[in-house]
């Protein structure tokens, strides 16, 4: 079986037997231009507010010849112009394959129509039917001939014997059908229309969709094409949208197959995905004493929940590093927001979460929670005494999860986290989303992308989903696990070295928890943790929770600490936030507004952003790099050598034992830099790179 888009169709659409779907997977798992395809492919018919090809001029299509193509009637030059006319256009794809999953769909199981659907179907036609002079039409099939001496006439009396046997049937009949005629005739008369003006009823039409600049206005898709299924649909669809396709130029075809998928798993599916409302209410409680959960006003500043507190839909909630924040909705959900501390966990992956934020929504009628997850780590409980609780997640571009909790004490896990692609530097346009859902307790339901992941359950068995923005393959799973990692744990077991300095971790969280007061704002009193003289791990907790709120300013300034302590913890800091995206670096080296353009001027903002990034896997192969870091060392800003050195020590563990100060005298620092000069001459590598 040849490799074309009409088999990549139906290998998607799984109409195909089973020896076919061996073979074509083995082909698509060889052609990376197939898999690429695929994705196309998904990513085209799930796209909102993609226009209709055109019915006329170039590039014209209408459902009768994507008919053709997908029931292989088409002619070969035919066939070959299409898929060519859909491989560069993704709206001529998306209609082509929304059609082949609608035929799918109508072929592979008969269509459960509701009765009220079915009921309004027949109130919104007029059809033939409803004419008492209308005449049956002729069919084109041979008619069935009954046998005429197996069928009495029907004027034929009734024979002789029976009379003889019952006389009074020659009366009887009669008078029977006298009565009939009389009731007929009141029936008919009753049903003449009266001289009263009737509301007319509505004909069946395809719904209006604004055309686009090529299209014809005056010409109607063709309703020859699976016309009962195409009645069924749009009754189905007004009794699930309550009318027609509100978008302009919204796909007809697209339209009908959601209308479809809607119809059929009406019983247990959410609402239709749409934008979060922006309806302004409370929403649930915060009921976590002594941790630390903070708002995002109107005005940009951040105030502290108190405990008890209402918190309302439509504002930015966030929990500050090493705070667990649970918060209880009106739908009865528990969500916790999960801050972390490097400090509180031996797990490098972990150690990159911090800070944990979320926003509320005021969920559709049909969903018991509604939120957007913008970073860190979240952890969902149903709390409902009886009955599963359905929560709506959006998160990255415009993305949207369902997950059931299938029972009270339903408990899942989600985390999103912005990584680097791999062999790109930290300065890269794109960001590698990856989010994770698992379920650690009883049983929950995922429907992500066209996929649905029900029954899933903690281990052993399925219980992981994996999600990312980059690759061929964005959702990945179910996996299944022996046992829930210990770092995916709410409440991590820690070993027995770190018990003593956990100890002193929640002191820290403890004592900057009291310094914060309710609805005041949160940055002064990290600002003053930040300044801490005597204890370094709060002044690690003010720096990272000013990074989580984008203050950075403090952080700029701490660049250039005396204390080398504050100056790591900056410098850490501001990568981790500069991860988010490409927003934070305008922030930093904007030309006019930019915090390290302001102080420092437009070149060592350059320099010292290069520096907050660091190498590429590349560059570590280039002996020019290693020249570069090592001027640096000399560079007249203290920030640039500083983090020059950082490097230097990081990627050469050989120079680990040549003393620098950036801030000491001109020729300690001439002296570090001979030392370095004669540890990795000009046009060489460090000796622990030459394998490279």
């Amino acid at each position: 079986m040849r490799l074309t888009l009409r088999t990549l169709l139906a290998y998607l659409d799984d109409t195909l037997d089973a020896n076919e779907i061996r073979t074509i997977g083995q082909k698509v798992a060889e052609s990376d231009a197939a898999q690429e395809l695929i994705a196309r492919i998904k990513s085209v018919t799930r796209r909102r507010r993609l226009t209709t090809p055109p019915s006329s001029g170039t590039g014209a299509l209408d459902p009768n010849t994507v008919a053709e193509y997908l029931d292989n009637q088409m002619p070969a030059e035919e066939v070959t112009e299409l898929e060519k006319l859909c491989l560069e256009s993704d709206v001529h794809l998306a209609e082509v394959a929304a059609c082949h999953q609608i035929l799918t769909l109508v072929l592979g199981e008969p269509a459960l129509v509701p009765p009220t659907a079915r009921e309004r179907m027949y109130k919104l036609v007029q059809g033939p039917e409803s004419q008492p002079t209308r005449k049956a039409p002729i069919s084109g099939r041979t008619p069935i001939l009954r046998d005429e001496a197996a069928v009495p006439a029907a004027t034929e009396q009734p024979s002789a014997e029976i009379v003889h046997r019952y006389p009074w049937l020659t009366w009887a009949l009669p008078s029977a059908a006298g009565v009939l005629l009389v009731v007929l005739v009141a029936v008919l008369w009753k049903s003449l229309p009266t001289s009263k003006k009737s509301t007319p009823v509505a004909r069946l039409t395809y719904p209006e969709v604004t055309p686009t600049p090529t299209r014809s206005t005056t010409q109607q898709p063709p309703t020859n094409l699976w016309p009962s299924f195409t009645d069924y649909l749009i009754a189905a669809a007004r009794e699930q949208k309550g009318g027609p396709p509100p978008v302009p130029g919204e796909s007809f075809t697209a339209w009908l197959l959601a209308a479809a998928i809607a119809q059929r798993e009406a019983a247990a599916a959410p609402p239709p995905v749409a934008k979060p409302s922006t309806e302004v209410r409370e929403v649930g409680k915060f009921i976590s004493q002594a941790q630390v959960l903070a708002r995002k006003g109107k005005d940009g500043l951040w105030k502290r929940v108190g405990f008890n507190a209402r918190v309302q839909s439509g504002e930015q909630l966030l929990s500050l590093p090493g705070y667990k924040s649970e918060i209880e909705t009106d739908g009865k959900v528990k969500v916790e927001l999960w801050g972390n501390l490097p400090e509180q966990v031996v797990w490098p992956s972990v150690q990159e979460l911090l800070e944990s934020s979320v926003t509320l929504h005021v969920p559709h009628p049909k969903l018991d929670m509604e939120l957007t997850l913008h970073r860190g780590r979240i952890y969902l409980t149903n709390m409902k005494e009886q009955g599963p609780a359905r929560v709506r997640v959006h998160f990255w571009d415009e993305e949207t999860w369902d997950i059931t909790l299938d029972e009270p004490d339903s408990f899942v896990g989600l985390e999103l986290r912005t990584n680097l692609p791999a062999k790109a530097s930290l300065r890269s346009d794109e960001r590698q989303v990856i989010v994770v859902f698992w379920v650690a307790r009883k049983s929950a339901g995922l429907r992500a992308e066209y996929r649905t992941f029900g029954e899933m359950k903690p281990p052993p068995g399925q219980s992981m989903v994996m999600w990312t923005n980059i690759g061929k393959q964005r959702l990945q799973g179910p996996f299944s696990l022996q046992k829930l990692p210990d770092e995916l744990t709410p409440r991590p077991q820690l070993p027995e070295k770190l018990e003593k300095l956990e100890k002193r971790v929640q002191a820290a969280l403890g004592d900057l928890s009291k310094r914060i007061k309710a609805d005041e704002n949160v940055d002064i009193a990290l600002a003053e943790a930040m300044e801490d003289p005597q204890d370094d791990l709060k002044r690690a907790l003010g720096i990272r929770g000013l990074s989580a709120l984008d203050t950075v300013t403090p952080l700029v300034d701490g660049l250039n600490e005396k204390n080398p302590q504050v100056r790591q913890e900056c410098y850490l800091a501001l990568r981790h936030w500069l991860r988010r995206g490409r927003d934070q670096e305008i922030l930093l080296t904007h030309p006019e507004t930019g915090i390290l353009t302001k102080k420092f001027g437009k070149a060592d903002a350059a320099v010292i952003l290069d520096l907050l990034y660091g190498p590429t896997e590349d560059s570590l192969k280039d002996p020019e790099f290693y020249a570069l870091y090592i001027a640096c060392l000399k560079h007249p800003n203290p920030i640039v050598r500083d983090m020059a050195a950082r490097w230097l020590y990081f990627l050469v563990p050989a120079g680990q034992k040549i003393p620098f100060d950036p801030q000491g005298t001109k020729d300690q620092v001439e002296m570090t830099y001979q030392r370095w000069k004669e540890l990795i001459p000009d046009g060489k590598l460090p000796p622990e790179n030459k394998k490279n």
